[in-house]
Order: C-alpha cells, then structure tokens, then sequence
C-alpha cells in the first residue's frame, strides 16, 4: 500500500516526518494526492508556545492537491 508522510508536533518545539498507510477514502469522500503544502505562521504557533496541542498533531493547513 502506498505510504504518505506527514509532518506531526511531537513536543513543544520538535517536530518529526512520520509515514502513514494511505487512507481508504469512503462513500462519498475523495483521495487527494498533495503536491505542495506550507507551514504557516499558525503552524509555528502551535508547536512553539501552544501547549494544549497534543503530540502526533499534524501541521501544515494550506495544501494543493489531485484528486485521485
């Protein structure tokens, strides 16, 4: 099965690219494969003064994509 990696917080100021299974997408959903993603100033938020977020939270918000 293809594998897709994601960028996740792992702690205040760490974060790790982590490999996942590609998703099955359901009834009425869609498989977007992502070219180009970015983090954003709300991203570096997040992990660097932004406690409540818990560890394995991914980053990035702001993707383009093909519909597979």
């Amino acid at each position: 099965m293809p594998r897709v990696k994601l960028c996740v917080k792992e702690d205040k100021g760490k974060v790790s690219l982590t490999e996942f299974d590609y998703p099955d997408p359901g009834p009425g959903q869609a498989l977007v494969r992502t070219t180009l993603t970015t983090i954003c100033g709300s991203d570096i938020h997040i992990v660097d003064e932004i406690d409540e977020v818990m560890a394995g939270t991914p980053m990035g918000h702001e993707a383009v994509g093909v519909v597979e």
